[in-house]
């Protein structure tokens, strides 16, 4: 996966779940930053955080998610 864009201005990030390859964890959205997750049934939530402690599953949609030749992008 690879973050094309950030078009929020709280902090996000991306938790990813269920991978074969040790890929599972919690990644900062950064524009740029690409993981690898290999796995028949692996799972992204994306959380954000409003301020203060506390991260929350964002109740928005990945805009523009697709897979191509193994790979996929967010956007």
């Amino acid at each position: 996966m690879t973050v094309k864009a950030k078009m929020a201005a709280w902090p996000q990030r991306f938790r990813v779940q269920g991978s074969t390859n040790g890929k599972d964890g919690v990644y900062n959205v950064v524009v740029g930053t690409s993981v690898f997750v290999a796995g028949a049934t692996w799972g992204l939530t994306v959380e954000h955080n409003p301020g203060g402690a506390t991260w929350k599953r964002s109740r928005h949609r990945l805009g523009a998610f697709m897979t191509a030749g193994g790979s996929s992008a967010l956007t």
